[in-house]
């Protein structure tokens, strides 16, 4: 006998989502519960609601379907909330507890996860260890009561490191308007403070590995790569610290500055005027975060065209060398750290000098660990 089954649902279901699933605090994101509904009888009446509370939302917000609060097409079966998450959300995972029902009685109870980020400003900034301007269990107090946590490094290390510790000083500063203390001295008594070291190149980071305070063997030895835990007593006086330890000098820069994004410090906050947002306090949380060496070796710039911009900026204006001299390239190298980058390809047209031939140029680019390419560019004839 031939004949066909049909599968009649006799319950009903919703599937959540939201887009974007990562989002910063004070970002919006749309919330939608696909519903399907039950079959047998029929579905009547569906409402949705969730509980949007883990977000700084409504206990019991409503879902719509008919075109309005960010759904796109009415009637489709789809519900939607337009949700901003507030600026109190602490970063990580949420899920959120949505409830499904129709008119006959069936319930359904689905969830949407999203990801919070730290709030960083208008940008999107580059992942560490989760900050938050309110106190949580575990986590370091960085800036706090109108008190800066001190910044030491070790003066046998290299200069990109003193140089990305002098930029994370004034970042602080930026955000905070508190300067800290930045010391290549033994730590002084403290409660909280910021370790920032090479391994094998900064005595302050090979202490803490010879005490067992930090284990630095996933990234010993690799290529630009870093990592950041939060230690206690790591060193006589100092009650808790945030380590952040390079396998070479550029991933110590790397991880200094990937601290500066996460408090609200853009790379181009200086070269694309981006905002520094402000806070009155920062906590890290604590456990660890570690940077593994990156898929692309060398990574950077090429200038081109400096004719009709970057030359006569520098020349008339900024570079005291009246060109693209040292004081230029210290602003594109400082760029390229905290961008993660490590190349260039300097400027080359007939109106610059060759970069070798600009006093200062050479030492610049040591000083900041940045990799000089070069390459020709000619008409055909």
């Amino acid at each position: 006998m031939n004949g066909t089954i049909a599968v009649v649902s006799v319950n009903i279901f919703g599937v959540g989502a939201a887009s974007p699933f990562v989002v910063a605090t004070n970002q919006s994101t749309l919330l939608t519960v696909a519903v399907t509904p039950a079959a047998g009888p029929a579905s009547t009446g569906i409402a949705v609601t969730a509980k949007l509370t883990p977000i700084g939302g409504s206990l019991a917000q409503i879902f719509y379907d008919h075109g309005t609060h960010g759904d796109v097409t009415a009637g489709d079966n789809v519900f939607s909330f337009n949700a901003t998450v507030s600026s109190n959300t602490a970063p990580g995972s949420v899920n959120l507890n949505v409830s499904v029902s129709d008119a006959q009685g069936r319930t359904a109870s689905p969830t949407i996860a999203l990801t919070v980020l730290a709030s960083a400003g208008p940008f999107f900034s580059a992942p560490f260890l989760p900050l938050a301007e309110t106190n949580a269990a575990g986590s370091l107090p960085l800036v706090v009561a109108g008190q800066a946590a001190p910044i030491y490094f070790s003066s046998n290390d290299a200069t990109a490191v003193a140089i990305a510790g002098t930029a994370l000083r004034d970042d602080v500063q930026r955000v905070t308007s508190l300067t800290p203390v930045l010391s290549s001295n033994t730590p002084a008594v403290t409660s909280n403070a910021i370790f920032i070291g090479t391994i094998g190149k900064s005595v302050l980071i090979d202490g803490l590995i010879a005490a067992g305070k930090i284990n630095v063997a996933f990234i010993q030895g690799q290529w630009e790569s870093y990592m950041a835990v939060v230690v206690t007593n790591p060193v006589a006086g100092v009650g808790r610290a945030l380590v952040i330890a390079g396998s070479d000098r550029r991933g110590t820069a790397f991880g200094v500055f990937g601290l500066s994004e996460a408090i609200g410090i853009s790379p181009w906050y200086w070269w694309g005027d981006v905002p520094v947002i402000q806070r009155t306090a920062i906590y890290v949380g604590g456990g660890s975060y570690t940077e593994s060496s990156p898929g692309v070796k060398y990574r950077g710039i090429f200038l081109n065209d400096e004719d009709w911009g970057l030359n006569p900026w520098a020349e008339q204006t900024f570079d005291p060398s009246g060109q693209i001299g040292p004081t230029t390239y210290a602003r594109i190298f400082e760029l390229l750290l905290r961008l993660h980058a490590n190349y260039i390809w300097p400027a080359m047209h007939n109106v610059t000098k060759a970069f070798y031939t600009v006093a200062g140029n050479k030492d610049i680019a040591d000083n900041y660990a940045i990799v000089i390419g070069v390459h020709f560019e000619g008409t055909p004839d």
